[in-house]
């Protein structure tokens, strides 16, 4: 069965905060490994150029997971009638990641996120005073 445990097994790789252009993704209390390995999964099809994702966990701990170590996670989730259909649950939201940028000139930070409000930003880690917005806005 796959848990955050195994993800944050894989996500072992040493990293520095100022790695330019590195896509961080922040996993938060409550959420699903499967759920986020999903979402993963759809984010490196998208992006065929990305190799790695910055990962933040709950506890703080953080690392990096490699296109490749994700795919040792592709058949650990759980299937089901239906599955291959393509079909959702009854009530269960279809969340999409937001790529957050920083505005920031020459930047080239992108945080991975479920939620975008601009009433509550989250800020650049680089630049503390810049506030990350959706990656598609001018």
């Amino acid at each position: 069965m796959m848990n955050i445990k195994k993800l944050k097994n894989l996500a072992n790789k040493s990293y520095s905060i100022a790695d330019a252009g590195q896509v961080t993704l922040k996993i938060e209390a409550g959420e699903k490994a499967e759920t986020i390995v999903n979402q993963l999964q759809d984010y490196f099809g998208r992006n065929e150029d990305q190799q790695t994702v910055r990962l933040i966990f709950e506890d703080g701990k953080i690392g990096l997971l490699q296109r490749d170590d994700l795919y040792a996670l592709a058949n650990e989730g759980t299937r089901g009638i239906g599955d291959s259909d393509g079909s959702k649950l009854p009530g269960m939201p279809d969340v999409e990641l937001i790529e957050l940028c920083c505005k920031k000139e020459g930047c080239a930070q992108i945080l991975l996120d479920i939620r975008y409000d601009s009433n509550d930003p989250t800020f650049c880690k680089l630049h503390p005073t810049t506030k990350m917005e959706p990656c598609n806005e001018t």
